[in-house]
């Protein structure tokens, strides 16, 4: 396919501004739900939680800058990621101070092993099986979050009522997504985000929060106030940010498999460092960091547009409006139940990405890959949705680490595949590859003619 630009080719100003604009509207809203998912777990004032998506835009634009011109320097958005939320939710019994010491801690970790150039042994640890089992186990973790989002907190007479339209919307978003082709479909979370409101509108009583008047302000409400540290808490994070680096590998290797760009190598080093230090600023600002978004391959193939530079002119936008509370109040209007149907439309895109990735494997995956995938992705499936009086039960130590289904989903992965299996699902695959291949070499042996 030809490209309207390469990887370090400035766009002509008009074919800029629309790439701009193109990538806004499509990393917006991921901003915007993610941020509203973990607003209401760092604070109860609503005032608070509008801080913390007004930094969570700042510091996704400021790093998406820092990408584009030190990091891997490749055409990927950046944005917050709902692995790191998967941690928020792990130390809801801590203080926020605890929580954000640990992100602190884990952001200098992935400095520290991107200076000492740890990426090599990361893809050693993180094989095939691990990777999706992580990757699935994204989508499943944070149910109990969005189940949250669809049904009010407050008393209502039929709360299954917001259950059928969260059903239904979403059926309805897939149906549109079926419709739109190129780059409308990108489009797509912005036009169901609207169409969203204006259903929630017509359906439920509505009451628009109050929108803010001030053109201008800052988030200092939010900063912790101390450091504060966890062991358990720090350990639950420390797997859900190796999980980050999946993830940011994952884009990178895409965009490398497609456009083939020189120094991948220290690419990935130079990316690693800067979502790393994307958690540390987050951890001092009081929000949660950013990381690499995998669906980036697809907006630069449907735009053709393979430039970095409007990625950095979206970040700036990222940061003007962050520090505009008018727009911020204005986008936390939108009711929670439509986030959520957002919500889960992403997480469908990224199941759909991960079974594309396990059909594009040669050899497909065997038996004893699908025991490390399903064990562990049962394990993390029972412990999601643990009753509540268990939970409180436990030990206060203990309750971050063994209540996390994302920690134990990875730790049981990473035990079958390498303690107990100790490679054989990679074997496994190789020995089906090699199977097939014989089977078509053999296939295209002519046969010889039987003359009697």
């Amino acid at each position: 396919m030809k490209l309207l630009s390469q990887i370090d080719e400035i766009p002509p100003a008009t074919n800029l501004v629309i790439a701009t604009l193109q990538w806004f509207v499509i990393l917006m809203p991921s901003a915007l739900i993610y941020g509203m998912l973990v607003a209401p777990m760092l604070h109860t004032e609503p005032a608070l939680q509008m801080q913390v998506i007004q930094a969570i835009f700042v510091v996704s634009g400021i790093f998406q800058i820092l990408q584009v011109f030190l990091g891997h320097r490749l055409p990927i958005g950046v944005g917050p990621t709902a692995i790191i939320i998967i941690g928020v939710g792990a130390g809801l019994a801590y203080t926020t101070n605890a929580v954000f010491t640990s992100m602190i801690l884990c952001g200098l970790a992935i400095c520290g092993l991107a200076v000492l150039k740890a990426h090599h042994f990361l893809k050693k640890l993180f094989t095939f099986n691990i990777i999706v089992t992580v990757l699935l186990m994204s989508c499943f973790a944070v149910t109990p979050m969005i189940l949250g989002l669809i049904i009010p907190k407050s008393p209502v007479e039929n709360p299954t009522d917001y259950l059928i339209f969260a059903i239904l919307f979403t059926l309805f978003m897939l149906g549109l997504a079926s419709l739109l082709k190129g780059m409308a479909k990108q489009l797509l979370l912005p036009i169901a985000m609207i169409l969203g409101v204006v259903l929630y509108m017509v359906i439920f009583p509505f009451s628009p929060p109050a929108i803010s008047s001030a053109p201008f302000g800052l988030f200092t409400g939010i900063i912790p106030t101390g450091f504060e540290f966890s062991l358990p808490l720090l350990v639950a994070f420390l797997f859900c940010y190796f999980t980050v680096l999946v993830i940011d590998f994952s884009a990178a290797e895409s965009i490398e498999l497609s456009l083939k760009p020189e120094g991948m190598d220290s690419r990935f080093r130079r990316g690693m460092a800067v979502t790393g230090l994307s958690s540390v600023v987050a951890g001092c600002t009081g929000v949660i960091g950013c990381a690499n978004s995998n669906f980036s391959l697809n907006v630069v193939l449907a735009s053709r547009q393979a430039s970095r530079y409007p990625l950095a002119c979206t970040g700036i936008l990222f940061i003007l409006i962050g520090f505009s509370p008018v727009i911020v109040s204005t986008l936390m209007a939108i009711p929670p139940v439509v986030i959520a149907c957002l919500f889960i439309y992403l997480l469908g895109g990224m199941f759909a990405a991960t079974l594309n990735l396990a059909k594009e494997r040669s050899g497909g995956i065997g038996y004893n890959s699908g025991l490390v995938i399903g064990v562990a992705l049962i394990f993390a499936t029972l412990i999601a949705f643990l009753p509540v009086t268990t939970r409180t039960l436990m030990n206060t130590r203990l309750e971050p680490v063994l209540a996390n289904s994302f920690i134990v989903g990875i730790f049981s992965a990473l035990v079958i595949e390498h303690l107990f299996f100790r490679g054989e699902a990679e074997k496994e695959a190789e020995m089906e590859e090699e199977e097939e291949t014989l089977i078509e070499d053999a296939a295209k042996v002519p046969r010889e003619d039987s003359t009697g």
